[in-house]
């Protein structure tokens, strides 16, 4: 977790701060709103 100390920054830092700062809805186009099952998690374990 070394980035932590470092001050993690995520986003693409090729683009000005005040465009990665922008909030933008996601595009949700062909989604549908009903799932049957939702898996959740990352890693090893997920």
């Amino acid at each position: 977790m070394q980035y932590h100390l470092n001050g993690f920054v995520p986003g693409n830092l090729q683009q000005p701060e005040s465009i990665r700062n922008k909030k933008f809805p996601p595009n949700l186009g062909g989604i549908s709103s009903e799932v049957d099952v939702l898996i959740v998690g990352c890693g090893p374990a997920g």
